[in-house]
C-alpha cells in the first residue's frame, strides 16, 4: 500500500495496514457505532485516504478522505464512552494514526498536540506496574518519541517521566542498545517536568508578583543535572563504533542569509551506518 511507504515497518499503524489487506474494506464503512475494537480500522483507513489524494493531488480523494477522517472522530469518541475503554490497545492506535496523519497534513495547528495529550490522559488510566502483553510494551515504545514532542511543545509534562512508567519500559528493554534508548527517553521526559515547573514559576512571578526565586533555583539545579546526564549518555553513545558516523559537505550551493551575507556554514550530510543511529542523534539534538 502507497501508506506504507511514511511509516515505520512493522509499526502500530503499518500492522494495521497489512491487516486491512486481508479484508474486505467495504464492510467497515457500514459501520455507524462505535467500538474499542473496530475504531482503528477506520482511523487507518481516512489517514491512508488523506495521504494518498494529497500525494497525488487528488482534491476528490483527499476530501473523500477528510469526509472519514470526521467519521472516524465521531466513531473514536463513541468508543472512549464505552467502559474501560482506555485498556483497549485499537484506541491507543486509533490516536496514533490520527496524531501521525497531522504531521503529515496538519487539519489544524494544535491538533497533534491535542492528540497527544488525550493519549497521556488514557495512559493515566492504565496501571504499567501490571503484566504487559508485548504488543501492548511495543505500543508503549512507539508511543515515546510523540509523547515527548507533544509535552516539550505544549510545556507540559509527560506520564514518561513518572517512575513506574520508567521501570516498566526499562524492564522490556533487554538489549544494551534498548537501555541506552531507553535511557535517553528517560532524560528527555524530565526535561518536561522541568519545563513544565519553569513555565508556572514564571507565570505566578509574572502575574501575580509571587517570589519564585528560590523555586526557580532549585529546577536549575534539576537542568544543570540533566544536562550533565545528557553529556554522559552522548560520550557513551558515541563510544560504540556501531554508532559512528561521517560529514560530507553536499554538492548544494552555500544558502545566502537574510541580509545577503555569503558567511553561512554549507550544508552538510551526516552519514550514519544505521537508521537507529541516525534517529538516536536526532532525538539527542
Amino acid at each position: 500500500m502507497f501508506a506504507r511507504s511514511h511509516l515505520a515497518t512493522d509499526g502500530p499503524v503499518d500492522r494495521v495496514l497489512q491487516e486491512l489487506r486481508l479484508m474486505d474494506t467495504s464492510r467497515l464503512g457500514k459501520i455507524t457505532g462505535g467500538s474499542c475494537k473496530t475504531a482503528h480500522f477506520q482511523a487507518v483507513l481516512s489517514f491512508s485516504t488523506i495521504i494518498f489524494g494529497t500525494k497525488y493531488g487528488q482534491a476528490d480523494i483527499t476530501r473523500d478522505g477528510f469526509v472519514s477522517h470526521g467519521t472516524t472522530l465521531q466513531q473514536l469518541n463513541r468508543a472512549l464512552a464505552e467502559p474501560n475503554s482506555h485498556d483497549s490497545d485499537e484506541i491507543i492506535v486509533s490516536i496514533i494514526t490520527l496524531a501521525i496523519q497531522e504531521t503529515l497534513v496538519p487539519s489544524s495547528p494544535n491538533n497533534f498536540v491535542n492528540h497527544m495529550q488525550g493519549m497521556e490522559k488514557i495512559l493515566a488510566l492504565r496501571d504499567p506496574t501490571l503484566p504487559q502483553s508485548p504488543s501492548t510494551v511495543h505500543l508503549y515504545k512507539c508511543l515515546r518519541h510523540m509523547l515527548l514532542s507533544a509535552a516539550l511543545i505544549g510545556g507540559t509534562p509527560t506520564i514518561l517521566a513518572k517512575p513506574e512508567w520508567k521501570a516498566l519500559l526499562r524492564e522490556h528493554s533487554t538489549t544494551e542498545e534498548q537501555l541506552q534508548e531507553q535511557r535517553l527517553f528517560e532524560i528527555l521526559a524530565d526535561c518536561t517536568v522541568l519545563a513544565s515547573e519553569r513555565n508556572k514559576l514564571l507565570k505566578r512571578q509574572r502575574d501575580d508578583g509571587e517570589d519564585t526565586c528560590a523555586q526557580i533555583g532549585s529546577v536549575r539545579d534539576g537542568t544543570e543535572r540533566v544536562c550533565m546526564e545528557l553529556r554522559i549518555w552522548r560520550t557513551e553513545w558515541g563510544a560504540d563504533p556501531q554508532n559512528a558516523f561521517i560529514k560530507m559537505p553536499t554538492t548544494l550551493e552555500s544558502p545566502q542569509s537574510a541580509t545577503g551575507d555569503d558567511k553561512v556554514a554549507y550544508p552538510t550530510e551526516i552519514v550514519f551506518t544505521s537508521i537507529k543511529s541516525a534517529q538516536m542523534f536526532m532525538l539527542y539534538n
